[in-house]
């Protein structure tokens, strides 16, 4: 599969449905290929981070700075928590959702095209 093709996730087990129901669903009805937490992701160049304190108490979180570095990282800080500051320094976009009103519908077809636009994923759609 193509390197433009692919968005690797990095999540904890609590937000597995959010990231379900907002992220990746979305990301694969346009034809993009998702892997997420302990699947490979040598061949991604893009990531997502859903920032959380639960995230950083996952046992691959020790992995994460390795796997980010080098990539278009967006992270997004769904609840308060502590980010080191190398993993932030490894952000090439950031989205603080902690004061957003997520049941508001209305909110989430702007949030896809921000998503879209900063993991700068091609405009055409991926063959299957």
């Amino acid at each position: 599969m193509p390197e433009d093709c692919q968005v690797h996730i990095y999540h904890s087990k609590k937000d597995r449905v959010w990231v379900k129901q907002w992220i990746s669903g979305m990301i694969e009805a346009n034809k993009f290929y998702v892997t997420t937490n302990k699947q490979p992701s040598r061949s991604s160049s893009r990531m997502i981070l859903i920032l959380t304190p639960e995230l950083f108490k996952e046992p691959f979180s020790s992995k994460i700075l390795g796997a980010i570095q080098g990539k278009t990282v967006l992270g997004i800080k769904l609840r308060d928590c502590e980010v080191l500051e190398e993993i932030e320094k490894q952000f090439t976009s950031y989205m603080d959702l902690t004061t957003t009103d997520l049941s508001d519908l209305t909110f989430h077809v702007p949030f896809m095209f921000r998503v879209q636009k900063s993991l700068k994923l091609p405009l055409s759609i991926c063959s299957a």
